[in-house]
Order: structure tokens, then sequence, then C-alpha cells
């Protein structure tokens, strides 16, 4: 009988210590290493750049493939190869050389615009921008060649943002909504 009583002292032992609660917290463990700096985060909207409005004084006739172009060139330094690459540029356009049945007064819109209407036979007047670093260029272009010369009453603004701006993904921005790009990018319209 002795041997199972002094087998079952150690076993009751092992049972009343794993049996307990646990004991107070102990001390803090010593400051860890320092981690590896994080990349650098993405820049702020305040980083978008935007024109004030501009009304080309004249505008360049070319013939391209048939079609007769009326250009204006503007120098913008901030367009650049990076911004080409990876960033985006949006021109908007308040048309003020039509009258308010073919385009309302101080609509804007994002070119290119394409108008189509009825004068002497249906008329398609195409707005773009086209862009190359240092320059944005506003480009006219009517379906018939039907003018030689356009008013100089229409104006631009171009917004550039930048290819690291977080605003750029913004995702639920309808970019054709002159109002709604301005007040995401904090822009006086």
């Amino acid at each position: 009988m002795k041997l199972v009583k002094n087998f079952l002292s150690p076993m009751l032992l092992i049972i009343a210590f794993s049996c307990q609660k646990e004991g107070p917290e102990g001390p803090q463990g010593s400051q860890g290493a320092k981690g590896e700096k994080g990349d650098k985060g993405d820049t702020g909207i305040t980083n978008v750049i935007y024109s004030n409005w501009f009304t080309p004084p004249a505008y360049t006739a070319t013939m391209v493939f048939g079609s007769r172009n009326l250009d204006f060139t503007k120098a913008v330094p901030a367009i650049t190869q990076d911004i080409l690459d990876k960033g985006s540029i949006i021109t908007y356009g308040k048309l003020a050389g039509y009258t308010t049945s073919v385009w309302p007064a101080a609509q804007v819109g994002k070119l290119p615009v394409a108008l189509t209407y009825i004068q002497g036979g249906t008329q398609t007047d195409t707005w773009s921008a086209y862009y190359t670093p240092g320059n944005l260029r506003i480009n006219f272009v009517n379906n018939t060649n039907l003018y030689t010369t356009i008013a100089v009453t229409h104006s631009f603004r171009y917004i550039i943002i930048p290819g690291s701006v977080a605003g750029r993904k913004a995702s639920g921005i309808n970019w054709n909504n002159y109002q709604e790009v301005c007040k995401h990018f904090n822009i006086t319209p």
C-alpha cells in the first residue's frame, strides 16, 4: 500500500498546481526595437493645380485630312511628362458663343464636347483638349468645315491632378459634373 500512496502524492501535487487561478500580472517587459519607417503616404489634394478661366484671343486654322481645325495653344508648364504618365488633366469649357438653345448660358462641360444643331443642315461642333509637356491645346472641328473663324467668347479651365493625389482615385465622383469636382478638390468654381 505504501507504493500506491507515494505514487499518488506527486500526481496530486501536479493537479493542484495546474488548477490554481492566474497569479498577479508581472512587470512590463523592455521596449522592443524600433521598426522600419513606412512608405510615404499619398500627397493630399492641396497639390491639385487649376487655372483661372481663360478666353483664347484667337484660333489658328489648319487642315488635317480634309477637316478644318481651329486651335488655340496655351503654355502650361505644370503639364509635365510625369503628369501625362501618372496624373490626370481635365479641361472644362463654357461655350458662350452659341445660342442658349444649343448651349445654355453659364453651362460648364468637360471636354470633349460634341454639339449637334441645325444650321443650313445638320452640324456637329466638337471641342477637345490635347496635352503635351508644357502645353494645352484647345481644338475645334465642325463636321462640314462650316467655319473659318469662331467667336472668341468661349472660355476654358484646366485641372491638373498629380498621380500621387489620393483624390484622383476617389470613387463616386462624376468627373463630368464640374460643381462636384470643384467641391471634391476645394476649388472655387
